[in-house]
This record gives C-alpha cells, structure tokens and sequence, in this order.
C-alpha cells in the first residue's frame, strides 16, 4: 500500500485572500539570542521573500484494508456474518455473510451473499410474501471528519440481486430491508487517521527546526481533506504549510576542515545505516518485495558513493539528496506492495510512506524550507516501522549480517578470511573489525598475497593468480550447486579490468590494498560501503583468496539477475551487461542498454568487452600490458 507522489503548491496572493490571510507576510522575529547577521540582512534585501508552501500528501488505504474495518465493525458475527434483521417470531430475516469491497465508478463497493425471508404470522403458520438468496451491494463514498480525525462512508446507492445478479420483485421487498437495516450500519465504518496524522505531528518538527514559534505555526496548519476513492484504494491528503526560513548568502571558506568533513562523513552512514534497517524491516514484513528492496538497496549504496566527501567548502547536506533518489525508487515499490498486510503493519507503514512522501516534497522546495535530517528525524522516521525493534537504527555496524546477505540473495557468510600477512598494511577501515581470525587453510594453489611481481616474475605471478582465480571460481560454483560455462571468462575478465589481476600495491617497505577512492578494493575491487554487513571488511582487504569469492558471489548473483531482466545472449553480450550493472548497481543495466550516457561509461563499457572478448579467445595473460613493463 501507498501514496501518489506529493503535491506540492506555491500560495498566492489570490489564495491567500480566499484564506483569509494578509497579502504580506509579516516580518520574521529575531530573538536576542539569534539575529540575523549583515550578510544574511543584505541577502534578505536583494532576494525576493519566498512565499509559504503548502505540502499536501495523499494518505493510502488499500481495499484490504478497508475490509478488514468493515468486517471488524460490521459483519462482527462468527464466520464473518452480520444478521441485520429478525422479526423475533421466525417467520422474517435477512442473513449477510462472505463481504468484499472493491471499487466500481469511482465509488467504493461493498458487497456481500445473503438471503433473507419475509413473512406473516397466522397461528402457528408463517406466510411468506417473499424470499430471498442472492447478493447485496452497496455503493458509497468517502466522507471525513476532520476534528476527530476519521475517514467515513456515506452510502450513496445499493442493489439487490439474484443468485444470478438479476433483479427479480422480491429484491425490491427486501431492497427496503437492507435500506433500513444495512444502510446505516455500512454508514458507521470508520478508517482512523489517527496514526499517521500523530506520526506527520510528532515528526515534522524534528526535520523542519527553527523555534517554538515556527513549529507552532507548522502544526497549526496540519489538517486532512479530499476524502476520495482512487484506483484501488482509498486516499486522503494530509496538508501543511511551510514558513521559509531566512537563508544567509554561502560563505566560502578557503579549505575544508576536519570538523567539516567529519559532520560529513557522519551523515552518509547514518544515511547508510537507515536504509539498511528500514529495507530489512520492510522485507521482514512483506517478503514477496524482497528482490524489489534489494535492487533500492543496492541503488542507495551505490548513490552513496558519490557523496563520500565535500565537493567544496560549505556544500549542503548531503543527505536529502540521498533521500530523494532513494525515494523515487523505493516508494513505487511500497505503493505496490502485495495486498493484505496485517492490519497493524499496514497501518504502520501508511504513516511512514506518508511521511515519506512529505519528506520528498520537503526536499524538491529547496533549501529555504530549512529541512534538517538529523539524526533524530531519521531515527523517528525508522521507528515509524518498527517501533518495538531493538538497537538503534542508526547503528552503522561492519560485522557480516546473515539476514542483510540473504535479503541480498546470498546463502551462508563465506568461509573466514586468512590472517593478513604481517607485512601488509589494510589501513584506515583495519580497526574497525575485531581481529579474530580463523587459521588458513591449505592452498591448492600458491599463495600470491604478498607478491607483487617485478618485470622478471610477472608471468609467474599471473599464471599463479590464474590458478587462485580458477580455484576460486570452482568452489562459487560449487557452493552454489550450478555450473556456469561462460563464468570462468566473466571472472578473469572482471578481475583483469578492476584490478590487473593485483592485490597489493607496494608504499615504502609496507604492501597496502590496492584501493579506488571511493573504497573499493582488492583484485576484484569489492566496495566496503556498497557490501559492508555482506563480507568481511579486513579479509576484503588482507585476502586475495577471500576477495575473490566475493567478487565471483556478487557476478554470480548480478548474472541471475541480469539474465531475468537482459536476456541471455551471446556470452560477450551478457558478460558486458553483467559487468555494467557490477560496476555501477542494478540501475546501471538501462543506462548500459540505452547504450549512451556519460563519456566514462561508455568508456569503461568498450574496455571491459575488449577484455571479455581477450579471455573468451583464450588470451586472459595479456592481463600483463596493463602492469606497464
């Protein structure tokens, strides 16, 4: 269940007037403790005042769910029956059970079996004028009470029946039955919007800062209107409207501090962390949405990627931004989620996706509504999911998750890494994982961790490497029960474009990670932020062995799912759509098949085919002309 995308209205003067309210809006108050400084004042003169935005976000009822409170208020008898009407000497009734509702015209349906009899007393004897077996519908539309906050029905016709949907004469009799027994039952159904209406209440301050009085006016304005049936649900919009703040002119600052990039990095893994709690707890609840979550999952980490530092000094926050594009992919897929949620969570998620849908308009109005995702407004906003869930939902942890991998479409963690050799450097991230490391087992092959060949071993080097690779690649397969016959070339050739076929490069006496700047690394140039909670972040580093399972599990799922979504192909064909969507994320397989887009990519696309191609034709050594000796 879910919301249409937000409407988001600018007020004018005209609307203003209708309102009621003054054409100008009065100046804003500074209080001794925060006035404005000359360069916001001089601003504030040279911009034109923004107006007040209106935020109106449509609030979703899927049709199970108004039946539930249909049957809950209703048809409250066991087996889901109601017995509106019974003449007390057994020669009358009317018996309904079996109700559905659905739309029909714009109208919400309600429909239910029934029989019913009408008759006379004499004596002991009834006489029956008419009877009854057949079906009963009644239309009516939404009606809203605004000051208790209930969404209502108003029963605006109803038909009557045969067993064959026909109207036969005694429909008619028992038509005035249901009229003056089923009518103003069916009229006392009630949605309550209590929940979200609270939930928007207690949020919107925690995002929208800036003083008493401004969070006084933002919730004086909340309200709820347009009681509507659309599509296959029923809707009402929340509304609220946004003073905007004053805005001071940017300050550039000559470089960025430690402070600066700090607050920074700090707020794309709280960003990082909602995300991943809120996508496991949605395919908790509805697991039929796990492979849709997924792929929204993988996008956010992917579009994190590029916001892991300040582009300049003073650039905004990066994560509205964030927020935005994950919206945009992740709402669609909450709106079409499987009907018949329990009501509870169903409930719980129409206030988030509400909320959800406030927070985009929020963020498309720009920089003047002063939005602020802290730490607490996500916080409040993942609790609106899952408010009895333990631990902090914020928590950014680095140990391997066994739900988050199998959300992912993983089975079991991989075997643990082997010990970094002494020698080897892993850098920043090395303290962040308790080193508790099983012991190695024997190789198959000869171990190249601390190798990094000069233009004399190279050859060596390479044909040991193959062999780790080949090893590799045979026991993903195995793991996996399945045998893939172009995988082996797949492999090699994303190992030869990611890497050269390296992990290690040499700093001084010390051998460190082969590392891209946005953290990917080792041979198979595994990003730490896009899989972190999936591996292990030291034996990505320290392991060439544990690298390369899993930059072969990540092919080998991004295969299936290319396969489903690409085709098959011939192999070259799918290998480079396979390895577009592991360079970038499942949203990178439309732009590889609109064939256009950025330069680089384009770029990066012709490579990796010549490569895959190279391999295909046996010649996976010349991995050696990119070393450069």
């Amino acid at each position: 269940m879910g919301g249409a995308d937000c409407a988001v209205r600018r007020r004018r003067r005209r609307c203003m007037r209708a309102a009621g309210t003054p054409d100008r809006i009065p100046p804003m108050r500074s209080s001794p403790r925060h006035r404005p400084s000359l360069a916001a004042l001089v601003f504030a003169a040279l911009v034109p005042a923004a107006a007040a935005e209106e935020v109106a976000v449509p609030v979703r009822f899927d049709l199970p769910y108004v039946r539930r409170a249909v049957v809950e208020q209703v048809f409250v008898e066991p087996g889901e029956r109601i017995q509106p009407w019974d003449d007390g000497v057994g020669c009358g009734w009317l018996v309904l059970w079996e109700p559905a509702v659905d739309v029909s015209d714009g109208k919400l349906r309600v429909s239910a079996r029934g029989n019913a009899r009408v008759g006379t007393k004499v004596g002991p004897t009834c006489l029956v004028g008419a009877t009854w077996d057949g079906i009963l519908e009644v239309l009516e539309k939404p009606t809203l009470d605004v000051e208790n906050r209930r969404l209502g029905f108003r029963v605006v016709d109803s038909h009557v029946y045969d067993a064959e949907r026909r109207k036969r004469f005694a429909t008619g009799v028992v038509w005035d039955l249901v009229k003056q027994h089923v009518h103003p039952r069916l009229a006392t159904v009630t949605v309550d919007l209590a929940a979200p209406f609270d939930e928007l209440r207690a949020w919107l301050p925690l995002v929208l800062p800036g003083g008493a009085q401004r969070a006084d006016a933002l919730l004086a304005s909340l309200t709820a209107r347009d009681p509507r049936v659309a599509g296959d649900a029923v809707e009402v919009t929340i509304a609220f409207t946004v003073e905007p703040r004053l805005v001071e002119a940017p300050a550039p600052e000559p470089a960025l501090t430690e402070e600066e990039i700090a607050r920074w990095e700090a707020g794309w893994r709280r960003w990082s962390a909602f995300t991943t709690f809120v996508t496991k707890r949605l395919a908790r609840d509805s697991p039929a949405l796990r492979e849709a979550l997924a792929e929204a999952l993988l996008d956010a980490r992917y579009a994190m990627l590029d916001a892991l530092r300040p582009p300049a000094p003073g650039a905004p926050d990066p994560v509205p931004g964030l927020f935005l594009r994950t919206w945009d992919r992740l709402a669609p897929v909450l709106r079409d989620a499987p009907p018949g949620l329990p009501a509870a969570t169903a409930l719980r998620w129409t206030s988030f996706i509400a909320a959800g849908d406030a927070l985009a308009a929020l963020t498309r109005l720009g920089p003047q509504v002063g939005l602020d995702l802290s730490a607490d407004g996500l916080r409040r906003l993942a609790r609106m999911l899952a408010p009895e869930e333990p631990g902090d939902p914020l928590a950014y942890d680095l140990a391997v998750d066994p739900e988050l991998r199998a959300l992912l479409g993983f089975g079991p963690p991989l075997p643990p890494p082997a010990p970094a050799p002494a020698d080897v450097e892993l850098g920043p991230l090395s303290w962040l994982v308790a080193p508790a490391w099983a012991a190695a087992d024997g190789d198959a092959v000869a171990r190249v961790d601390r190798w990094v060949p000069g233009p004399a071993d190279l050859h060596d080097y390479l044909v040991a490497v193959r062999a780790l690779l080949d090893a590799v690649r045979e026991e993903t397969l195995a793991a996996a029960r399945r045998s893939e016959p172009s995988f082996r070339e797949l492999a090699l050739a994303t190992a030869w474009q990611e890497s050269c076929w390296r992990q290690f490069v040499k700093r001084g006496e010390k051998l460190v990670p082969l590392r891209s700047p946005v953290g990917s690394v080792g041979i198979m140039q595994v990003n730490q932020h896009v899989w972190r909670g999936v591996y292990d972040l030291r034996g990505l580093q320290g392991d060439m062995a544990y690298n390369a399972r899993a930059g072969d599990e990540i092919l080998l799922r991004y295969l299936d799912w290319t396969r489903s979504r690409h085709g098959a192909g011939t192999p070259v064909d799918l290998g480079a759509a396979v390895y577009a969507v592991y360079n970038g994320g499942p949203a990178q397989l439309a732009r590889y098949e609109r064939a256009h887009g950025r330069r680089k990519h384009r770029a990066i696309d012709r490579a990796f085919r010549e490569k895959l191609e190279a391999v295909h034709a046996g010649r996976e050594l010349d991995v050696a002309a990119c070393w450069g000796y």
